[in-house]
C-alpha cells in the first residue's frame, strides 16, 4: 500500500463519521437535545484521529516529501490544503465551545451555532478530502520513489503509535465504524 493509498482508506474512515455527524445533527435538531456520550466520542475521533494523527501525516511528512520532490507540481496545491487544515482546526473549535453550552441533560441552548459550526467542519473536510485524492494523491507515484514511499509508510507506523498509542489506530477504526452504524 502507497502512502496515498493509505491516507485515501483514512479518508474513507472519516467519511463515515462526518456523514454520522450529519445525520445526529438533524437527529438533535428533531429532538431538541444531543446524545452527550455520543457527541463527545465523535469529538474525540476528529480530534485524534483527523488532526492529531491524519493530519500530523499528511503536515509534516507527505506534504514536505512530496515538496521537496516536486516543488513547482505541489507547492500551490499544498499551500491551499495547510490554510484548509488550519480552518478545519478553526471550526473544530469553534464546535467544541458551542457543544460545551450543551447543558447536562443535553439540552440545545443554541443550537444554531452548534448547527452551523458542525456543518460548517463537516463540509470543509468533505470539500478538503476530494481535492487530496482526486489531485495531490494522484501524483504520488510519478513523484516519489518507492524508497521515499517506503520511508514514508514506516514514519505513518510511529505517529500511530506516538499519537494514539499501542492498538489506538485499530480503535479509532472501530469508533468510526460504532459512530457511523448508530
Amino acid at each position: 500500500m502507497s502512502p496515498a493509498d493509505e491516507l485515501k482508506h483514512e479518508h474513507k474512515t472519516i467519511l463515515m463519521v462526518l456523514g454520522a455527524a450529519e445525520r445526529k445533527i438533524a437527529e438533535w435538531k428533531a429532538a431538541g437535545r444531543v446524545d452527550r456520550p455520543y457527541m463527545a466520542e465523535m469529538i474525540d475521533f476528529f480530534i485524534n484521529f483527523i488532526d492529531r494523527c491524519h493530519h500530523t501525516k499528511e503536515e509534516k511528512h507527505y506534504f514536505k516529501k512530496m515538496t521537496d520532490r516536486d516543488k513547482e507540481a505541489v507547492l500551490s496545491l499544498v499551500t491551499v490544503l495547510l490554510q484548509e487544515h488550519e480552518e478545519e482546526r478553526r471550526r473544530l473549535k469553534a464546535t467544541v465551545e458551542s457543544l460545551s453550552r450543551v447543558k447536562a441533560e443535553g439540552m440545545l441552548p443554541d443550537f444554531d451555532a452548534i448547527e452551523k459550526n458542525l456543518l460548517g467542519y463537516v463540509t470543509l473536510i468533505q470539500d478538503h478530502i476530494v481535492k487530496e485524492d482526486q489531485s495531490l494523491y494522484t501524483l504520488t507515484d510519478r513523484i516519489l520513489t518507492t524508497d521515499d514511499q517506503r520511508a514514508l509508510i514506516e514514519v505513518f507506523r510511529k505517529i500511530e503509535l506516538k499519537e494514539m498509542g499501542h492498538g489506538g489506530y485499530e480503535k479509532y477504526e472501530e469508533v468510526a465504524r460504532r459512530l457511523a452504524e448508530s
